[in-house]
C-alpha cells in the first residue's frame, strides 16, 4: 500500500512548510524495507530538503544505513508540485545538510559506498522558486557565512558557516554517491543551479522529462546546467527530454585528481532549446564511451556539443577519449557571438563524428564560427593510445565567418583523422576555409565543398607543419554560376579573355584548390595532376572558337577549337595530365577568330590528383 504523506501531516497548499511530514513519511516507508510515497495532487511548499539518503531530520542525524527502494509518486507533473523555499534547500537530495560536517557522514561517501538506491522519482512539477528565493551563495556568501542561521544556529545547533559551498544546494534532484535512480515525466523549472546532478553516482534513467530555466542565471559561482554529471558518475541514459532555457544543457566532468572517468553516458532523441549563455553539451576532461546521438540543438547561445580538455597536467589517458557523436542537428549557436565558438568540439581522442547536420543561419553571428573541430596536438598519448579521429557524412552549411584562414567549416588538429563524404556548404562570403589541415596522418576524401569563401583562401588548407596528408576525390563548386556580363560587350584585339574577370563554377578533386581572386588553380603538393575543363562560349559572329588550360600564363598544355555559327553556342571539352608543383598556377583561356563572345555558365575547371612527385 503506497504511503501517503497527507497521512503524516501534509497540507499541500502552498503555504504551509511541508518538508517536515514528507520526510517523515519518506523514513516510514524506509523503515519497513521499501515502498511507494505517494504526493497527491497539491503544492508541496518545503523550507528543507526531502532526504534521499537515511539522514533523520527529526535528530538531525545519520542512521548509518542505505535507503533503498523507495518510489516518490506524484499525481501527474501539473497536479503535484514540489516547491522550494529556502535557501539551502534541495528539493530531493542525498547531499549533507549545510551544518553537517563531513566527519559526521554515514556511510561515508566514497567509492564503493553509496548513501541510497533504488530510487523512482515520477509525476510531479519540481520548482525552485527562483524569482522568489534568490541565490543563497549572492547572498549570504559563498559559505552562507552571513545567513541568520550561520549567525543565530543551524537546525542542530551548530553556528558558523556551511561545511559546504553554495552550488550544493538550490538543485532539484541531487544523487549524491547513489545507485539505480528512474527520473520519469517530470518538470524541472526555476533553480539557482542545476536541475538534476549525479555525483559519484551510477546506473541512472532519466527519460521524457522537460527541464527549463536552471543554471541560467548568473550565480556567485557561475551559470549551471539542466543535467549534470560529476566525478566518476556512470552508466546513465538521458533520452526524450527536453531541456530548455538553461546555463548548459548537459554538464560534466571530472578534473585533477579523479581516479575514475565519467563514463558510459547515452544522451539520445533529446530537444535542446535556447540553452545560453553556455553549451548544448559540455563535457571536460576525464570522460570517456560517451554516446551523443539523434538530438536537436535550436538556438544555442554557446557552442553545440563540446568535448575539452581544460584541466593543466591531466596525463591523455584522463581525456575525452571513446566518444561517439552521431545523427544530431545542431541549428544556430553561438548566439552570445563568441570567438571560435564551435558546432561540435572534439579535443581528446577516439571520436566519431558522423551524419550530424549543423546549420548557422543567424546574421547577427559575426566572431569567428566553426563547424567541426578536432584537437589532440597537445596530447602525449601513451603507446596503446590510439588518436583517430573520423569525421564523416556530416552537412555544415550556412553562415561561418572568419577573420584568419585556420578558422575553419571543418578543423582537424589532431593525428589519424579521416574527414569523408562530407557536405560543407557555404552562403557567406565571411567564410575562410572549408576544410583546414593542421597535424599528421589525415586523410581526406570525398567531401562535397560548396560556396563563396574568402578569395585568398582556399576550400582545403594545409597548414605549415602538417605531414603525411592524403587527400582524394573531393569537390569544390561554386554557388554562384559564372558571370557572363564582365565578358560581353565589344571585346576586341586578339579577342583573348581569361577568368580574371569572371566569377566561374570551378569543380576541384584534392590537393588543388580554386582561388578565387585570381581564377586560378593551385596545387597543394608537388605531383602528377589529371586536368580536365568544360568552356561553354557563345560566338556573336560565326567564329572558331579555341578553348586552352594554360600554365602559368605562358605555356599551353592542351588545347581545343570548334566552329560556332553565329549566336551559337559550342562546348569544347579539354583533358590532360600535367606535373605541377606547389607555385604553379593553372587557368583557363578563351579566343575566337571573329568578333565579341561570351564565356557561359556552366563552364568549369577541375584538377585531379593522381601521385605525388618528390
Amino acid at each position: 500500500t503506497p504511503v501517503n504523506i497527507k497521512d503524516f501531516g501534509a497540507v499541500g497548499d502552498g503555504v504551509a512548510d511541508d518538508f517536515l511530514a514528507i520526510n517523515r513519511a519518506v523514513k516510514y516507508a524506509s523503515d519497513q524495507g521499501g515502498g511507494t510515497v505517494y504526493y497527491p495532487p497539491g503544492t508541496y511548499r518545503i523550507t528543507r530538503s526531502i532526504r534521499l539518503d537515511d539522514f533523520d531530520v527529526d535528530t538531525n542525524t545519520y542512521s548509518g544505513n542505505v535507503r533503498k527502494n523507495i518510489v516518490h509518486q506524484g499525481a501527474g507533473r501539473d497536479a503535484t508540485i514540489i516547491k522550494t523555499d529556502g535557501f539551502y534547500a534541495c528539493a530531493f537530495t542525498s547531499f549533507p545538510e549545510p551544518f553537517i560536517a563531513s566527519g559526521s557522514i554515514s556511510p561515508v561517501p566514497q567509492i564503493g559506498n553509496v548513501m541510497c538506491s533504488n530510487v523512482v522519482i515520477c509525476d510531479m512539477t519540481i520548482n525552485g522558486n527562483k524569482t522568489v528565493v534568490g541565490d543563497g551563495g549572492a547572498t549570504y556568501g559563498l559559505n552562507y557565512q552571513t545567513s541568520p542561521e550561520a549567525i543565530g544556529g543551524w537546525p542542530n545547533g551548530y553556528i558558523g558557516q556551511s561545511y559546504w559551498s553554495s552550488d550544493n544546494y538550490q538543485i532539484a534532484i541531487y544523487f549524491y554517491y547513489a545507485e539505480n535512480l528512474l527520473l520519469q515525466n517530470v518538470k524541472i523549472t526555476s533553480w539557482w543551479y542545476s536541475g538534476f546532478v549525479a555525483f559519484g553516482a551510477a546506473r541512472i534513467q532519466i527519460n521524457n522529462n522537460f527541464i527549463d530555466t536552471c543554471g541560467n542565471t548568473a550565480t556567485v559561482l557561475g551559470y549551471y546546467a539542466g543535467l549534470e554529471f560529476d566525478r566518476r558518475t556512470n552508466t546513465v541514459s538521458a533520452t526524450d527530454n527536453v531541456i530548455q532555457e538553461c546555463g548548459n544543457g548537459v554538464f560534466a566532468g571530472s578534473g585533477a585528481g579523479a581516479t575514475s572517468p565519467v563514463t558510459d553516458i547515452e544522451i539520445s532523441n533529446n530537444v535542446f532549446y535556447a540553452i545560453s549563455p553556455g553549451n548544448g553539451i559540455y563535457a571536460r576532461d576525464f570522460v570517456s564511451r560517451w554516446i551523443v546521438a539523434d538530438n536537436v540543438f535550436d538556438s544555442i547561445g554557446g557552442q553545440g556539443i563540446v568535448f575539452s580538455n581544460e584541466t593543466v597536467g591531466l596525463p591523455a589517458t584522463q581525456l575525452p577519449k571513446n566518444i561517439s557523436i552521431t545523427g544530431n542537428i545542431i541549428h544556430d549557436f553561438n548566439l552570445q557571438n563568441i570567438s571560435g565558438a564551435t558546432g561540435i568540439a572534439a579535443l581528446g581522442h577516439q571520436f566519431v563524428i558522423s551524419n550530424n547536420e549543423i546549420t548557422q543561419t543567424n546574421i547577427g553571428v559575426t566572431a569567428d564560427t566553426m563547424g567541426i573541430v578536432t584537437s589532440d596536438s597537445t596530447v602525449t598519448a601513451s603507446t596503446n593510445e590510439s588518436k583517430g579521429m573520423v569525421i564523416t557524412g556530416n552537412l555544415i552549411s550556412g553562415k561561418f565567418p572568419a577573420a584568419t584562414p585556420n578558422i575553419s567549416m571543418i578543423y582537424v588538429d589532431s593525428q589519424n583523422t579521416l574527414v569523408a563524404n562530407n557536405q560543407i556548404m557555404s552562403n557567406s562570403s565571411a567564410a575562410q576555409t572549408a576544410i583546414t589541415l593542421f597535424s599528421s596522418n589525415a586523410v581526406v576524401k570525398g567531401n562535397n565543398i560548396v560556396g563563396t569563401f574568402i578569395q585568398t583562401y582556399r576550400a582545403i588548407y594545409n597548414y605549415a607543419g602538417s605531414s603525411n596528408m592524403y587527400v582524394d576525390d573531393n569537390r569544390f563548386g561554386a554557388l554562384t554560376a559564372v558571370h557572363t556580363t564582365a565578358a560581353s560587350g565589344s571585346i576586341s584585339g586578339t579577342n583573348n579573355v581569361t577568368f580574371s574577370t569572371l566569377t566561374p563554377v570551378v569543380d576541384i578533386d584534392n590537393r588543388a584548390n580554386y582561388v578565387s581572386a585570381t581564377n586560378s588553380i593551385l596545387p597543394d603538393l608537388p605531383g602528377v595532376y589529371e586536368l580536365t575543363a568544360t568552356l561553354r562560349v557563345t560566338a556573336a559572329s560565326a567564329s572558331l572558337v579555341q578553348g586552352s588550360i594554360v600554365l602559368n600564363a605562358v605555356t599551353t598544355i592542351e588545347t581545343g577549337s570548334q566552329t560556332a555559327a553565329a549566336g551559337a553556342t559550342v562546348t569544347i571539352t579539354l583533358s590532360c595530365f600535367a606535373t605541377l608543383t606547389g607555385t604553379d598556377v593553372v587557368r583557363l583561356s578563351t579566343t575566337v577568330s571573329t568578333g565579341n563572345y561570351v564565356v557561359e555558365s556552366f563552364t568549369s575547371l577541375s584538377a585531379k590528383f593522381v601521385r605525388q612527385t618528390t
